[in-house]
């Protein structure tokens, strides 16, 4: 399975089990094929997952495809906060 560049040199690829990349699928977000895929992927039913992203119009295709959904707000800046503490809740793992 592929990796991303930046999540390796962060050091970051080894907090995902799984990757979906468009161009492996001829298609790109919103196309809700992507987010079933990911759930394909990841083993799970749309609506037990929860999609995060942070663009309304491309990542509102998970909502689509019957999944959870988080848009995060646009526009913040290194260090605001932009409602992790609210995906915490949705994925049930804070009170």
């Amino acid at each position: 399975m592929p990796r991303l560049p930046v999540c390796a040199h962060h050091r970051l690829d080894h907090c995902f089990s799984s990757w979906v990349h468009s161009y492996e699928h001829g298609t790109e977000k919103p196309d809700p094929l992507l987010f079933h895929r990911a759930c394909e992927e990841l083993g799970v039913e749309p609506a037990a997952a929860l999609m995060v992203g942070d663009h309304p119009a491309k990542d509102g295709g998970a909502a689509g495809a019957g999944l959870r959904s988080y848009v995060l707000p646009a526009g913040a800046v290194p260090g605001s906060h932009r409602g992790l503490a609210a995906v915490l809740r949705l994925a049930r793992l804070a009170s």
